[in-house]
């Protein structure tokens, strides 16, 4: 039996496309009948999925981890709390992943690394380009996904 969800869109600064909620519901989806949250009755307040190329080294490259998390708002409807993409810094044992993009749904706000903050209103075109790499790189397989439950 599927997980009764449903992503809200409306009323963002940004532009969700259908082709990334459509993704993200499939996710959720496959993972509920995989690995149903624990105990099943209770409600799950958010979802995070995670997004990691296996591969993925600080010295060798690859496609960055990207997490995004799914606030519940009442019922089966949620909406995106943020999206993150993250990368290495230092290398070796000082080595760590840190947060190289954040879209900040709920602050409504955008933040690169080294730079101040930039309102998600202003970063449109950008987030749109990150998604559509998102997505190229979601269908060639780069990711395996986990889907943590909070309930």
């Amino acid at each position: 039996m599927p997980l009764p969800l449903k992503i809200d869109t409306r009323d963002t600064p940004l532009s969700i496309p259908a082709s990334l909620t459509s993704l993200l519901e499939n996710e959720i989806q496959r993972a509920y009948q995989q690995t149903p949250p624990s105990p099943p009755e209770d409600p799950i307040f958010a979802i995070t999925l995670v997004f990691r190329d296996p591969d993925y080294d600080p010295l060798l490259g690859g496609y960055h981890p990207v997490e995004i998390r799914l606030g519940r708002v009442d019922g089966i409807t949620y909406r995106i709390g943020y999206v993150s993409d993250f990368s290495y810094v230092e290398s070796g044992e000082k080595r760590a992943l840190m947060r190289e993009i954040d879209f900040e749904f709920g602050a409504q706000l955008c933040v690169l690394r080294y730079l101040p903050p930039i309102a998600l209103c202003r970063v449109g075109e950008f987030f749109d380009h990150y998604v559509t790499n998102f997505m190229s790189y979601y269908r060639n397989s780069v990711y395996d996904v986990e889907v943590i439950w909070e309930n």
